[in-house]
C-alpha cells in the first residue's frame, strides 16, 4: 500500500502582489508543495507563521512594516522546524552572509529563471542549503581560510545591517523623519547612521549619501 507523502507547507511574504501571487503559482504546480498563506508585510507575517505553523517560508528583505533579515531573525526563533529562503531583488554578495547569520538556509535572486527557484525551494525544503555558486565559493573561501584573494565586493559590504537599510531607504527617497518612524528610532539616531555610512563610503556630504543611495537602488533594481 503507498503512502502518500505529506506535503511542505509554504507560506510567502512579499510585499508585491505580483510576486506573491506569481509564486503561489508557480509552486502550486509542483508536486509535494502546498501555498497555505501569503502575507503583504511584517505584522502580517508574524500573524500568519503563527497560524498556519508553515515548513518553509520565502521572504523578500524589503518588506513594508520592517525588514526581511529582522523577520526571518525573529521567527526562527518562534518556529525552530521552520526553514527559510530569501528571494529578492537585492545583490546576493551584500545580503546572502547577513541572511545565513540570522536563520535563512538559502538565498536566490528574483532574477534567476523560474526552475532556478524552484530548484531552490526544493533544496532548502530537503533540509539543505542553496546559494549561487559565486557565493558558495565565497563562503568557501572565508570560512576554509584559502589563501587565494577573496573576490572584491562592493564598499557597502563594510555596512551593519542597519546601516544597509538606511542606506536603501535613503535611495528610495526617506526623509530622516520617515525613517525613524519606519524603522522605530529617533532622528538623531538616523542622523549618526548617516554619519557612519559616509565614513565608511568615503563620502563627504549628505549630497553624496543620496546621490550613491539612489544610483545603487536603481541599479539594484
Amino acid at each position: 500500500m503507498s503512502t502518500q507523502r505529506t506535503p511542505v507547507r509554504i507560506l510567502i511574504v512579499d510585499d508585491h502582489p505580483a510576486i506573491r501571487f506569481g509564486l503561489q503559482a508557480l509552486l502550486s504546480e509542483e508536486p509535494g508543495f502546498e501555498v497555505c498563506g501569503q502575507a503583504e508585510n511584517f505584522r502580517k507575517a508574524v500573524t500568519a507563521f503563527h497560524a498556519l505553523h508553515p515548513d518553509l517560508v520565502i521572504v523578500d528583505i524589503s518588506l513594508d512594516e520592517g525588514n526581511g533579515l529582522d523577520l526571518i531573525r525573529q521567527l526562527a526563533g518562534d518556529g525552530p522546524h521552520c526553514r527559510f529562503l530569501v528571494v529578492s531583488f537585492h545583490d546576493e554578495k551584500l545580503y546572502a552572509e547577513r541572511a545565513l547569520s540570522v536563520g535563512a538556509s538559502g538565498y536566490v535572486s528574483k532574477r534567476e529563471p523560474l526552475e532556478q527557484i524552484v530548484t531552490a525551494v526544493r533544496r532548502v525544503a530537503a533540509g539543505h542549503l542553496y546559494y549561487s555558486q559565486e557565493v558558495s565559493e565565497l563562503f568557501l573561501r572565508k570560512y576554509a581560510g584559502s589563501p587565494r584573494p577573496e573576490v572584491s565586493v562592493s564598499h557597502l559590504s563594510r555596512l551593519s545591517r542597519r546601516e544597509l537599510e538606511i542606506f536603501e531607504l535613503v535611495g528610495r527617497g526617506y526623509e530622516t523623519s520617515e525613517i525613524a518612524e519606519r524603522l522605530f528610532i529617533s532622528p538623531k539616531t538616523v542622523s549618526t547612521h548617516y554619519e557612519n555610512i559616509k565614513h565608511k563610503l568615503g563620502l563627504d556630504s549628505k549630497t553624496e549619501l543620496v546621490r550613491h543611495a539612489v544610483t545603487w537602488l536603481n541599479e539594484e533594481h
